[in-house]
């Protein structure tokens, strides 16, 4: 079937942006290893998949162990195992495509749930790729990118009809990172039982039963005894003063009391904070039903480094669908003039904070982390979205 001229167009801009952005970070890096060692900690291109996937992979059905830092589940460690079968230079080639291949599916599932005919949906692309944590992403190999990707694309194959391929894909994102089952509330409010069930049955297949007809019991229960220590040992040390944690809890700690003492209380805010926003987000799926569907899923992604520990910055890879959807929003309302401008001020502040224009003003990485620049341009998409709650309630009273 022939493609239509819109088609022809959108593949046109579209290149177009992806040359104007190489040729920035061209002009700006001037290579890849020079843009990779400026990110972060670790010159290596695919670091941790290098030194922690790879390596995980070649000793699963040998040692059972996880490599150190490995914090993921056995049927990703199969996975890994398959890249390990083949020579480090290939394999980080092919982590390359997969690499690729989930920064299509990310675009594509969030440019399918944002409004089709609002022409700030042709932010979406030049936001992802000027994305600091979608480079972060990429210089680490790491798979937030993937699992955002499984996630986004779970709500937007849902709303197709297709509720079976979207509890598989919902399924491959927990199968590396747990917290993509969070978003199994949205189907738990729509009472979607079936497809819960699905999920259910999909994951004891995927996550369960898999690595056990694989590795055995023994194994298995070897591998996530060595992981949850190492987990905890990070948890009481590290993870507590990594200036990489953009984690509510570990970025308040760290700028103003470092004492471990008061982490229970920053991270009872951050869960309470996250609650808050939940209980708004259902009240407002309840009225309205599936048209603000992807603002509830916003508010889950958002509400992410509120208690989620491990909040890296490559786990905002979420900001440019979430900054471009609360600009429609704000955009597309009929709010009162004061509010619709201070929407806009807070999207435009996110996107400030997290491209890469404004990371390349910093003369180091380390205080752009440091401050939390990302969990500030978070925020400012949380307190846009808690405004367009109470915009609604305002307009509709």
């Amino acid at each position: 079937m022939a493609w239509s001229k819109k088609t022809w167009v959108s593949l046109g801009v579209g290149t177009a942006v992806l040359l104007a952005v190489l040729l920035f970070y061209r002009a700006v890096w001037g290579d890849v290893p020079t843009l990779v060692a400026a990110l972060d900690h670790c010159d290596e291109l695919f670091c941790d998949f290098t030194r922690q996937y790879y390596p995980t992979g070649q000793a699963l059905f040998e040692t059972g162990q996880p490599s150190n830092g490995y914090f993921y589940t056995t049927a990703f460690a199969l996975l890994m195992a398959v890249f390990a079968r083949f020579e480090l230079g290939t394999a980080v080639l092919l982590w390359g495509i997969f690499q690729l291949a989930a920064l299509g599916l990310l675009f594509a599932a969030g440019y399918d749930l944002l409004e089709r005919t609002h022409p700030a949906r042709w932010l979406y692309w030049p936001l992802l790729l000027l994305s600091m944590p979608v480079m972060h992403n990429l210089k680490w190999g790491q798979v937030s990118i993937f699992v955002t990707g499984c996630i986004l694309g779970t709500l937007a194959l849902y709303r197709r009809g297709h509720g079976k391929a979207a509890m598989g894909l919902l399924v491959l994102g927990t199968a590396v990172k747990y917290y993509a089952a969070l978003f199994l509330i949205y189907f738990l409010i729509k009472r979607e039982w079936r497809l819960l069930l699905l999920f259910g049955l999909f994951s004891v297949l995927l996550i369960g039963v898999l690595p056990l007809a694989l590795l055995g019991f023994d194994t298995n229960w070897q591998f996530y005894q060595f992981m949850s220590e190492r987990i905890a040992h990070a948890r009481s040390t590290w993870m507590l003063t990594d200036i990489n944690s953009q984690n509510l809890g570990h970025l308040l700690a760290r700028l103003r009391d470092p004492q471990p003492i008061s982490q229970p209380l920053w991270q009872g805010i951050g869960y309470a904070l996250a609650g808050g926003g939940l209980a708004l987000a259902w009240l407002r799926l309840r009225r309205s039903g599936d048209a603000c569907a992807p603002l509830f899923w916003t508010i889950l992604l958002l509400s992410l480094p509120l208690f989620v520990e491990t909040s890296w910055p490559h786990y905002f890879v979420y900001l440019p669908f979430a900054q471009v959807l609360l600009l429609q929003t704000v955009w597309s309302d009929k709010w009162p003039r004061p509010a619709k401008i201070v929407g806009l001020m807070l999207v435009a502040i996110s996107i400030l904070l997290s491209t890469m224009p404004f990371f390349m003003l910093w003369d180091d990485w380390r205080p752009f982390e440091r401050w939390g620049m990302l969990f500030w341009a978070n925020a400012a998409l949380l307190l846009c979205w808690y405004l367009s709650q109470s915009s609604i309630v305002n307009r509709q009273s």
